[in-house]
């Protein structure tokens, strides 16, 4: 499931990059770097950090929709 995710907002990185969504890269970077830890085992996994990684889906879907839009990106 890690890998999974990982792989999509990897993809989700590099579009944004491409088209110059600076905020939607940036935060999508993280939060891969994040998840590389955690598929590698150098991050472990727990409750928090779990809620973390839903709250990080969440932030995603609105980068996503900003720039999709044209709006403002959230403040994450």
């Amino acid at each position: 499931t890690i890998a999974s995710v990982f792989r999509a907002v990897h993809s989700i990185k590099g579009g944004s990059g491409a088209f110059g969504h600076e905020a939607l890269l940036a935060f999508s970077h993280r939060f891969e770097n994040v998840l590389d830890a955690l598929r590698a085992g150098r991050l472990a996994s727990s409750a928090p950090l779990l809620q973390l990684l839903l709250q990080s889906c969440d932030m995603l879907t609105d980068h996503v929709a900003a720039a999709r839009d044209g709006a403002t990106p959230p403040a994450d």
